[in-house]
């Protein structure tokens, strides 16, 4: 026999009624609306200081599809260069998902075509 933290009962791996089926949920999974309030907060906070770093622009996370496409280089040339430090760091959101903020990419490819244009100038 089964028990859950709720004390629902699994006996044979039928469920008694449909609403020992509702309560057979795990408790890490419930809400935690103590914390809800601060973690607003926390990230509301985060936002008005990047607001205030960006000059009022709204922040746009790139995954690396997009990055590919933006930029036209592949996927390990782009960490192989985020590891000699040439590109942009990613930055974590998740346990398993990466992204790059946009205006670092697009600053990154300013920078790039700028020095491309200059170096061709003196080459003429």
């Amino acid at each position: 026999m089964i028990k859950t933290a709720r004390g629902a009962d699994f006996s044979n791996g039928i469920l008694g009624s449909e609403t020992a089926r509702h309560q057979c949920l795990p408790l890490r999974y419930a809400p935690n609306r103590a914390s809800n309030g601060v973690a607003k907060d926390h990230l509301m906070a985060g936002v008005m200081q990047m607001s205030a770093i960006c000059g009022g622009e709204s922040l746009r996370i790139l995954r690396l599809p997009q990055v590919c496409g933006l930029t036209g280089l592949g996927r390990s040339v782009i960490y192989q260069m985020e590891a000699d430090l040439r590109f942009p760091q990613r930055i974590k959101l998740g346990t398993r998902a990466v992204g790059w903020l946009e205006q670092e990419v697009h600053a990154w490819l300013l920078k790039r075509i700028a020095a491309s244009r200059g170096s061709d100038d003196r080459k003429t």
